[in-house]
């Protein structure tokens, strides 16, 4: 007996039983909680990005108009996103040219580049293999596949961050879920996949609700957006969806590294490019400043949200399905459509919601929700290019995705599954071993299977 605390637990496997069934119960409970950090956050992030946009257009709005030139380059009074630098005319003065301002991107690549750190790569992702993080990524081959995948993802984050910053959230929100469609294109002529009636029914549904909104969208004026700015988040959507294919071929061809060293770095180059970009050539020679409001409290906020968004979708990676996933994208699609009426309406008229507006929102869902529930094995974390990550950095999710992926390959390869958790697990501690162990006794298929998912 321990003095003060009464007899001690009774040992023997009644006591490791208990002992597992606590832990159990705590992870279950971290799970839960992880969840709902990663529904949030794929709520707020669009959100931000529409307070950002508005707050420009807002505090650009005392600035001299855009020149001529500017104008027929698409460039609208209140676009603060777009800063403007000097460059010499024909005749020896000086006029401006339109530079995009990428801040929102930034964001997003350090809060993908962060995800290592609050996942935990740290003396146990050291020795997993016998040599440091940063050495097994920058092996000759490993490199220039990361780089690779990392300058598709950043075209991709792009597109999407442009076009975002031209359209409000809830025309956004449906815009990038496209991503279904184009997936299932790539999967039809690419990779010669089949898929079931119902999904292409899904499908079809989809496609009528994005054309729909778009349609009924009042665009073409700075507080509505653009029409540029919706093909430049098809664009990148797009983008999304053939990055996966690029993702899963990379981490399998990269056993050494795991997706979540992979995704720092990947995060780390493209911080870089940007930061270097932003220093150089907007921040210094923009005459127009940025809002306040945007630099000390929005811009950190979508970095924070983006973190905390990739690190709580690695932590629930492999216990939740494709048709969880599905519900999580409609009731995010369904929130951010509500919410930018209540927050942005009086601000932004393409915000408020209407009668024509929400009929699409929900034939969207319906398809959405289809298309998840039509998946015939209802396994792994979701079907490929579900665009269930609205933020930019899709490689951020996608390469986790290919991590379980190739986790099922390697079990159903002829290893045994106690020898795949053993490699997996070398250097681990008890509670890592236990999470990859049972996600390898579950399979863990993600982007392989029939019915339309991807498997290179």
């Amino acid at each position: 007996p321990v003095p003060g605390l009464g007899p001690a637990p009774a040992a023997g496997p009644l006591g490791s039983a208990g002992r597992r069934g606590r832990r159990m119960q705590r992870s279950l409970g971290w799970i839960h909680v992880a969840l709902g950090c990663y529904a949030m956050t794929g709520w707020l992030q669009p959100l931000v990005m529409d307070a950002i946009r508005l707050s420009s257009l807002e505090a650009s709005s005392s600035l001299p108009p855009p020149e001529p030139q500017l104008e027929a380059l698409g460039v609208h009074d209140g676009d603060d996103w777009v800063s403007y630098g000097p460059v010499a005319s024909g005749s020896g003065s000086h006029s401006a040219h339109p530079l995009p301002s990428m801040l929102p991107m930034l964001c997003n690549a350090v809060g993908m580049a962060s995800v290592g750190l609050l996942t935990g790569i740290s003396e146990s992702s050291r020795s997993r293999v016998g040599q440091p993080c940063v050495s097994r990524v920058t092996q000759g081959t490993a490199l220039q596949s990361l780089l690779r995948l990392a300058a598709v993802d950043f075209i991709s984050g792009g597109l999407v961050v442009l076009g975002q910053l031209h359209v409000p959230s809830s025309l956004f929100v449906v815009l990038y879920a496209s991503c279904t469609i184009w997936t299932a294109v790539i999967a039809q002529v690419w990779l010669k996949q089949r898929l079931s009636l119902a999904r292409w029914c899904a499908i079809a549904a989809i496609a009528l609700g994005l054309c729909g909104d778009a349609l009924t969208a009042e665009i073409g004026t700075p507080q509505n957006g653009s029409r540029a700015g919706v093909l430049l988040v098809l664009a990148g959507a797009f983008l999304h969806s053939y990055t996966i294919c690029l993702a899963e071929r990379t981490i399998r061809l990269l056993p050494t590294v795991s997706s979540i060293e992979a995704c720092s770095f990947m995060g780390a180059i493209e911080a870089s490019i940007l930061a270097f970009y932003e220093i150089t050539h907007v921040l210094l020679d923009a005459p127009m400043p940025f809002p306040p409001s945007n630099v000390l409290v929005l811009y950190p906020l979508l970095t924070f949200f983006q973190a905390v968004h990739a690190a709580s979708f690695f932590y629930i990676l492999g216990n939740f399905g494709s048709v969880t996933t599905g519900v999580l994208k409609g009731l995010q699609m369904v929130v951010v459509f509500l919410a930018s009426d209540v927050l942005f309406c009086s601000a932004d008229e393409s915000d408020c919601v209407t009668a024509s507006k929400f009929a699409c929102v929900v034939l969207v869902v319906l398809g959405l929700l289809t298309y998840s529930w039509a998946d015939p094995q209802r396994r792994g974390v979701t079907s490929a290019g579900d665009g269930s990550d609205v933020s930019a950095s899709s490689a951020t999710v996608m390469m986790a995705k290919a991590s379980i992926e190739t986790e099922k390959r390697g079990h159903s390869s002829g290893t045994s599954s106690w020898e795949h958790v053993s490699e997996r697990c070398h250097g681990s501690d008890e509670r890592g071993c236990g999470e990859v162990s049972g996600r390898t006794a579950r399979g863990g298929g993600v982007l392989g299977g029939g019915g339309g998912e991807l498997e290179l």
